[in-house]
């Protein structure tokens, strides 16, 4: 599982740092930062601050399974689950702004990530052709 999730992730950054350039980002090779990757997603489909809130978001997501692993703790373990559940709602109206801005049916590239809980994203975003948008 973590050589799957590992080389999802090079796909999902390639993605964003082409989406980046294209956009001529000042940092896109912030596509390579775990969680700060999110705000390119959340700056190209969303305004400045829901971007940022949604990259915090993803911060806290990664804080608490990185705690949830070190630290044996039940309430710790149902504060992740709670957590992980808003989060992937948050993903996915994220994703589904983003797959408005880049597909010409987003729905059906949002039930994908909504059934593969995810997994499906990295790809969707490594294989969109981002067109140049000036938000």
């Amino acid at each position: 599982m973590g050589i799957t999730k590992f080389i999802l992730y090079i796909f999902q950054s390639f993605g964003l740092l082409n989406l980046a350039r294209k956009e001529q980002y000042q940092y896109p090779y912030m596509a390579w930062v775990p969680g700060l990757s999110h705000y390119l997603i959340g700056k190209f489909c969303c305004n400045n601050k829901k971007a940022i809130l949604y990259t915090v978001c993803t911060i806290i997501k990664l804080v608490l399974t990185i705690s949830m692993v070190m630290i044996s703790n039940r309430i710790l373990f149902y504060t992740w689950l709670i957590f992980i559940i808003i989060y992937f709602v948050i993903d996915m109206l994220v994703m589904n702004q983003f797959y408005k801005r880049v597909y010409k049916q987003p729905q059906l590239f949002t039930i994908f990530t909504i059934i593969t809980f995810g997994l499906l994203k990295p790809i969707f975003i490594y294989t969109s052709k981002i067109k140049k948008v000036t938000i």
